[in-house]
């Protein structure tokens, strides 16, 4: 198996794969990722938008960081991404005192 962790890196994945799956694990919502820069809208949106529509269709599995981004992909590319959050479980914790000196 293969981990893609960003689409840009799914070309590479795919061009190396043999008989491996690939698995793509989007951190972002990649036609979207950078669209406060303007640079970044001319330049690679269209680009990033073209890599999913090639890709995405083809990966064994995808997951993503939140219920939001599943949507967004769903809703555009036709998948339903497994989320898994990069946040740990709530502990209702109390900080500790500040030791002088340290």
């Amino acid at each position: 198996m293969i981990i893609a962790n960003d689409v840009e890196t799914l070309p590479l994945a795919f061009s190396v794969k043999e008989k491996a799956k690939v698995f793509f694990d989007a951190h972002e919502y990649a036609p979207r990722h950078f669209e406060d820069k303007l640079m970044w809208r001319i330049f690679f949106q269209g680009f990033n938008t073209w890599l999913c529509k090639k890709y995405i269709p083809q990966v064994a599995g995808m997951t993503t960081v939140g219920k939001g981004l599943a949507r967004e992909y769903e809703k555009h590319f036709n998948v339903n991404p497994t989320v898994v959050t990069n946040a740990n479980y709530y502990f209702d914790l109390l900080p500790s005192p500040v030791v002088e000196n340290k």
